[in-house]
């Protein structure tokens, strides 16, 4: 069994929720006390209710989560109302990041459980319990990752071009206005405001949605890089001669391959993995073994047998 671990609300969570009850606390003994109390007062305490309602929320939020893969099983409760109960088998794609990780199941729904210690071991154990041979053609999948790409390239640069116009949009407001206070301001100058505010918040919103659409790729883009990996590793000539086993991992970070002598027992074996640019190249040639009851078979246990795809028996 796999637990996940969330991180644990700190001291400085239940500090914050705690003075921000105290303060809001303090300025309605001020306001009772003072009932011609200036306007500041009214302001003050609505910042440290918002405060408080932030550090509650926090406090809140991930509370009784727990996440546990047993066999072929996951179970999960999440956020405020999340909740996975499924085998393995529904799991299309998982993917890990910081304190985060993302499930795509086969019927196109998607679980984002963020607040994980450990995201990466959990990603590990499902993609090892899903694990298959890519049977698509590289070329293919590499010209979808390079589509996905450049799409989200493209979203980066509305994004950047929605930042410049915001300022745009501020610095022409300055300009008609003649900076000039608003205690100060024409009817022209609130003219000019009003129109150029609403067209700063249109500019604003579509930025954003520019932001969140190019967020939306990371995910396919992470998949089709796994499997462009997985479809390599089953594809690439292996250089090597005499390949008595062939292994690979879960993630598909690269192969080991174990090879021999045309008349010896001894055996050795190569660590080849992905450089940038989708190629694999060896990292690490072992020492030469008196034969192959003498490899660290242990070690191999933990990756996939994939000889089959290579050696013909």
């Amino acid at each position: 069994m796999l637990m996940g671990r969330f991180r644990k609300k700190t001291f400085w969570n239940v500090l914050c929720f705690a003075s921000g009850l105290v303060l809001i606390a303090l300025f309605l003994f001020l306001k009772y006390i003072d009932s011609e109390a200036s306007n500041d007062v009214y302001f003050v305490f609505i910042l440290w209710t918002v405060f408080c309602v932030c550090s509650l929320v926090s406090l809140l939020f991930n509370h009784g989560a727990f996440v546990q893969i047993e066999e072929n099983h996951i179970r999960a409760k999440f956020h405020w109302f999340g909740k996975l109960d499924c085998c393995l088998d529904d799991i299309a794609f998982v993917m890990a990041q910081t304190n985060t990780l993302s499930i795509l199941m086969k019927n196109g729904k998607r679980q984002i459980i963020m607040g994980l210690e450990n995201p990466w071991p959990l990603s590990s154990a499902i993609r090892k319990h899903i694990f298959s041979i890519e049977n698509a053609a590289p070329d293919t999948l590499r010209q979808q990752l390079e589509a996905l790409q450049a799409a989200r390239k493209k979203g980066f640069y509305w994004v950047i071009g929605g930042a410049v116009l915001m300022f745009i949009n501020i610095g022409v407001t300055v300009l008609l206005t003649g900076g000039r206070e608003f205690h100060d301001f024409r009817q022209t100058d609130w003219t000019a405001f009003m129109i150029f505010g609403i067209l700063e918040l249109f500019i604003v919103g579509a930025t954003f949605y520019a932001a969140q659409h190019c967020g939306k790729y990371l995910f396919p883009i992470e998949q089709l890089r796994y499997r462009l990996k997985g479809a390599l590793i089953t594809t690439l000539p292996l250089s090597l001669s005499n390949v008595k086993r062939i292994y690979t991992d879960e993630n598909n970070t690269g192969r080991i391959i174990v090879c021999g002598f045309p008349q010896d027992n001894g055996v050795y074996y190569c660590i080849q993995e992905f450089t940038g640019i989708f190629s694999l190249e060896t990292v690490y040639t072992s020492e030469i073994y008196e034969n192959e009851d003498a490899l660290p078979n242990e070690e191999f246990s933990a990756f996939i047998d994939i000889s089959d795809l290579f050696i013909q028996s």
